[in-house]
């Protein structure tokens, strides 16, 4: 885009250390490209040059490196000169993207000013909020309204926002934010119509827009982008889970289906069965796992959670939302009878509402033995982790989905997750850019196939 007013860019050349300014023509979410004399130039193809500060109407300023990329004779003495972004942090990158968006369409904002209570009016409207999930949450909602107001309101690198709106009113939203070591979740994804008009397409092309610089940057610590969703959700069904049918290579993008049920201990945990223990995962425990999810999916949780992989000289997650007020954690324990695990439970723990359906502030359990593990032996070690945690039930997420049905256990709803590997970032956008310039007509005929199939 051409951006008014027109950014500039402020570095110190790499070789003579001269300060130099140069007027940005065009900008991407990773890149852009600036003008010079051909008889004073000098940037040349190849050139690294780190700490280029973009600056916007006198006032933002956003430090990244870049690399020239290309150098063009425009004539008349001029020539064009193409830098890709290489690095840049979260936060610098989150202003880039509310200019960009901003300047496409003056309703469309990644900003960290947000109006709370439109916000709120929003998630009730389109149902994030039904009268059932309000009721659950009814006696904390000061700590959920607290937890909101700090995510979208304060300045901080776990989280970003795409809203849609027109003055105070919100038509569309998303949000992506740092779930696991190096893995982001989108969630909240919901619109409804502005004057006739859906906005659905727009949300999504905008956030799909943000991940297209998001995932290039080191800094920003992302291998693997995730989000969940209903089966029967069809929106998400096509754009997401599309990709990943399309693409048919689980190690790129893979689907994995969980059921979902609360977890409502009845009383203190009882005691496991003699010959079962619940400890925590051991390195010994793995090959037991890879091989059964490989056999069963194939596909990318494993990467994400990396259970037995130590510190790879990051800083820990808990440790960046700890800086902010928020609580982020998760911890890998093992079901098993003797020394074989039957089952692994991953009990996550976040800031209260974080995620309004709380997948992230639930168990989620692989069972790696179906045949031989009894229901009331994993339900009793899903209550001693349940003591953890502050609410009276907890969202039990199992894999296989089958697995709780064949022990005639009712659930509540099933999840698929998303899971795609970021080098494979490129494939997806452009996958989804050809999806999103679907007419009405085809997404009206798609809808009615999946409703009335004959």
């Amino acid at each position: 885009l051409k951006i008014t007013p027109t950014p500039t860019a402020h570095f110190e050349h790499p070789f003579f250390k001269k300060s130099l300014q140069r007027e940005i023509l065009d900008l991407t979410f990773a890149g852009f490209s600036v003008m010079e004399r051909a008889a004073d130039g000098v940037l040349m193809p190849g050139l690294i040059i780190p700490g280029i500060e973009i600056r916007y109407a006198g006032a933002l300023k956003m430090t990244c490196d870049a690399q020239v990329v290309y150098r063009r004779d425009m004539g008349k003495d001029r020539v064009r000169c193409g830098l890709a972004i290489l690095d840049m942090d979260f936060k610098a990158y989150r202003l880039l993207s509310h200019i960009m968006v901003r300047a496409a369409d003056p309703r469309a904002r990644f900003s960290t000013e947000m109006e709370m209570d439109a916000l709120w009016e929003f998630f009730f409207e389109t149902g994030f909020i039904y009268p059932k999930k309000y009721h659950l949450i009814q006696a904390s909602r000061e700590e959920f309204k607290e937890t909101y107001r700090k995510l979208y309101r304060d300045d901080q690198e776990i989280e970003a926002h795409f809203t849609y709106q027109e003055n105070d009113k919100i038509y569309g939203h998303v949000a992506i934010f740092r779930a696991y070591q190096r893995a982001w979740m989108v969630h909240h994804l919901a619109a409804r119509p502005l004057n006739g008009r859906r906005t659905g397409l727009s949300v999504l092309r905008n956030v799909l827009r943000f991940f297209d610089g998001l995932y290039r940057y080191p800094s920003v610590g992302i291998d693997h982008m995730i989000f969940y969703f209903r089966p029967e959700n069809h929106f998400p069904n096509l754009f997401f889970g599309g990709f990943a049918r399309d693409l048919a290579n689980p190690r790129a993008c893979s689907l994995d289906l969980f059921a979902y049920l609360n977890h409502t201990p009845d009383g203190p945990s009882a005691p496991l069965p003699e010959g079962w223990r619940l400890t925590e995962f051991e390195t010994d425990h793995l090959p037991e796992l890879e091989r059964f999810y490989r056999n069963a999916s194939g596909g990318l949780l494993l990467d994400v959670l990396r259970p037995g992989q130590g510190d790879n000289g990051d800083e820990p997650l808990e440790k960046v939302y700890r800086r902010y007020g928020f609580v982020r954690q998760w911890r890998i324990y093992s079901l098993c009878r003797g020394d074989v695990p039957k089952a692994v439970l991953i009990a996550n723990r976040s800031s209260l509402g974080l995620n309004l359906s709380e997948l992230l502030n639930s168990i989620k359990i692989i069972v790696t033995d179906p045949a031989g593990l009894p229901w009331e032996v994993l339900n009793a070690a899903a209550t001693r982790l349940a003591a953890d945690y502050e609410s009276p039930s907890v969202p039990l997420m199992v894999y296989p989905e089958s697995y709780p049905l064949e022990q005639g256990v009712k659930v509540d709803k099933q999840y698929l997750l998303w899971i795609l590997d970021t080098q494979y970032g490129k494939d997806y956008l452009e996958h989804m850019e050809k999806k999103t310039k679907l007419t009405l007509r085809f997404l009206i005929r798609h809808l009615l196939r999946k409703v009335m199939p004959k």
